[in-house]
């Protein structure tokens, strides 16, 4: 994709924003090693990366002290998760939902993503602690006593079993037939659905892995006729305000419900506590039940592992005007410009 100067624009008219590049080409589709060469060699000195470097090429880079003034490490807006669909004959067992929780190695996820420092933390909540007042610490989840960061085999299979006269359609498809995960398809996740195949079989869960193109993913995932059993997902919030989070994804009108929720038997009262979120005007009460529906969602398990994620981002040696546009979450591009 080309993208041209406006050629009406005149700073009589625009003093705010700046004409600095002449063009601007969009790469789509590059191959991960050509695309994380090009970086690591600065080939393209007047690129900026978009889709960040596979992490042992990520930790490559932030080690080269000659790279210093050519990087960031930022917390990014966005958490990132594996939503549940609990739509009929998929995940609508809640004790199947926590078993996968309680049974994946986040530990070995995180190592092979960067860790802490450029993967990001275990997360316990749809809503970033940069919200602010909107978030709380929740309970349950990752401070449940059962849960360990390297995975907790013995108490989800514990959970597995007690499905088993509940939830009798789950506990088979997830002990038998084998529950299907939705995933990007990267060298990446590839290793990372060995990790958690290994862990989840180990609590005695079958799991498959459906490896979709990523410029394919959401068109497929949002698609409730081609939505598998659980998602990777992530979701930012648009404003300071988490009424852009929790309607958005956990209310059937919401523009990016992966939970497919609005059939389980918890959504009403949820629904309503959502629906009171939007309409309060006090602010401080609002924040109250933002805190309250963030609860709701952890306790229902319609999402697990929320990771509050960290971004790295390159840029070639010739790039200036580089900031983190944090509401957005990437470059601002408004000022980037290239040294000659």
């Amino acid at each position: 994709m080309v993208l041209v100067r406006n050629s009406k624009w005149n700073r009589s008219s625009d003093s705010f924003r700046t004409p600095y590049p002449d063009d601007i080409v969009v790469r789509f589709g590059l191959a991960e090693d050509v695309r994380d060469q090009i970086i690591l060699e600065d080939q393209i000195p007047n690129t900026v990366n978009l889709d960040g470097l596979q992490p042992t090429n990520n930790l490559a880079f932030f080690d080269d002290p000659t790279k210093a003034n050519q990087r960031m490490n930022v917390y990014d807006p966005y958490v990132r998760y594996a939503a549940m669909n609990v739509s009929k004959g998929h995940m609508d067992c809640l004790a199947i939902r926590k078993a996968v929780f309680f049974a994946i190695n986040t530990q070995a996820l995180i190592d092979l993503s960067g860790g802490l420092v450029y993967y990001g933390e275990p997360g316990d909540n749809p809503v970033k602690p940069v919200l602010g007042l909107d978030y709380t610490k929740t309970t349950g989840n990752i401070h449940d006593p059962n849960w360990k960061i390297t995975g907790n085999p013995d108490y989800a299979k514990s959970l597995v079993e007690g499905a088993k006269a509940s939830c009798p359609d789950a506990y088979k498809k997830a002990t038998s037939t084998g529950i299907v995960w939705d995933i990007a398809q990267s060298a990446t996740n590839q290793k990372a659905s060995q990790l958690i195949t290994t862990a989840l079989n180990a609590a005695g869960i079958q799991i498959k892995f459906n490896f979709i193109p990523s410029g394919q993913y959401y068109s497929t995932v949002m698609n409730p006729a081609k939505q598998n059993d659980i998602s990777s997902a992530g979701w930012g919030a648009d404003w300071a305000n988490a009424s852009t989070v929790i309607p958005e994804l956990f209310t059937q009108e919401g523009g990016f419900n992966l939970s497919q929720n609005w059939n389980d038997a918890a959504y009403a009262d949820f629904k309503k506590l959502s629906d009171a979120g939007k309409n309060e005007t006090n602010r401080a009460k609002q924040a109250a039940i933002w805190k309250k529906a963030s609860q709701y969602v952890m306790d229902q398990y319609w999402i697990i592992r929320p990771i509050f994620g960290k971004g790295q981002f390159q840029w070639g040696s010739k790039v200036g005007g580089v900031y983190y546009w944090e509401p957005q979450g990437t470059f601002g591009f408004g000022g980037l410009y290239v040294n000659s």
